[in-house]
């Protein structure tokens, strides 16, 4: 799906997904508001938490934002953690989400698409753009990573971790092992994700982009050891009439 994808001035993607909001996938010269609109963020903890916009107030903890009302910009920061945006066409709500490994495990995501079909979206009416992270070949994880993900997108009543592995090796999610470590592809994990609560192949469109391989376009925590990020952001709008 790369031809979903966009620059813009060098500087933030777009993905045709999303077309019908105003949004951004941030790079290292990207801004990180939307003028006129109010703007929302969380502290992020890599978790699962997922707030509505009525509950920000100062340094509120969280990964992911649910709008509430249109013409709010939501936020997220990542550095090789995947930024997700979502919209729904039925009511115009939005919700952006920071998923690094932990929210992953944590469900972050299919947590999201619960809360928006409790405020009138359905699974058919939403459409999701996976933005820009580190490739699967470029990330690599211990063997309980590769665990507490595969539980979330294969039988988790296999009876051990290396069950777990050996079922999920048949999925392209799991790469192949590199000494102790695993090759994980993070956003092919949140597509499985995806598929399993109700959301068509045509509603995801994954970026083709590598923060870790990409320097000149992307920060990389895992490439230069340091807290710097991109932000993306969402805006929501009114319900079609």
């Amino acid at each position: 799906m790369s031809g979903y994808w966009h620059w813009h001035q060098d500087t933030y993607l777009t993905c045709d997904l999303l077309a019908a909001w105003q949004h951004q996938f941030g790079g290292r010269a990207a801004g990180s508001a939307f003028l006129g609109k109010a703007n929302f963020r969380l502290r992020q903890i890599h978790s699962g938490v997922v707030l509505p916009t009525t509950a920000i107030a100062g340094e509120t903890a969280g990964d992911g934002l649910l709008a509430t009302a249109p013409n709010q910009a939501l936020w997220v920061c990542s550095a090789d953690c995947v930024p997700v945006l979502i919209g729904c066409v039925q009511t115009g709500r939005v919700a952006a989400l920071h998923a690094g490994w932990r929210g992953t495990a944590a469900q972050i995501i299919p947590t999201a698409i619960q809360k928006l079909c409790h405020q009138g979206s359905s699974c058919s009416s939403l459409r999701i753009a996976l933005g820009p992270a580190i490739s699967g070949k470029n990330y690599q994880v211990q063997q309980e990573v590769v665990a507490a993900l595969a539980a979330t997108v294969v039988n988790s009543d296999l009876p051990t971790l290396e069950a777990v592995i050996r079922q999920w090796q048949r999925e392209p999610a799991l790469l192949q092992p590199d000494g102790e470590r695993w090759r994980v592809d993070l956003r092919r994990v949140q597509r499985e994700q995806l598929l399993q609560v109700g959301i068509a192949p045509a509603q995801i469109a994954i970026s083709p982009h590598c923060t870790y391989e990409q320097g000149e376009r992307f920060y990389s925590y895992r490439r230069e050891g340091k807290t710097q990020v991109q932000w993306s952001g969402i805006v929501s709008r009114s319900a079609p009439q």
